[in-house]
């Protein structure tokens, strides 16, 4: 039985023994299967939790931008309107095909907290 998940061995032994219980299907499994089923997870989800994501740094706005909509779950679309830019300026300047200007520099920092002193450099 699985107690704990402290590392990459413990992790794949829960993520093999929650297997059997994704197989059967939810809709059948037995109040004690659903029990253990939850604790695994539990345990797994704990474990990812301490991980460390090997995410690089931003280089352009571009990325810093695609970063922030991830973290913020927003979709192209919403983050215009978070910034109160059109999607078609928005989608130019991740694209490219437009700069930043003053303005957008100024919503980048307020808006979305982007350092300063990055946007300068990605200018």
């Amino acid at each position: 039985m699985i107690t704990t998940v402290k590392n990459k061995s413990d992790f794949n032994a829960a993520l093999t023994a929650i297997e059997p219980f994704l197989k059967k299907g939810f809709a059948r499994l037995s109040k004690k299967e659903i029990a253990e089923l939850e604790r695994l997870t539990t345990l797994i989800a704990a474990y990812e939790d301490t991980l460390k994501l090997d995410i690089d740094e931003p280089l352009t706005i571009a990325e810093m931008l695609e970063l922030k909509m991830f973290e913020m779950k927003l979709s192209q679309k919403q983050l215009a309107e978070k910034l109160e830019i059109t999607a078609t300026r928005l989608s130019e300047v991740m694209n490219g095909k437009r700069k930043v200007n003053a303005d957008l520099a100024k919503r980048l920092y307020k808006k979305l907290h982007v350092d300063p002193k990055f946007i300068l450099e990605a200018l």
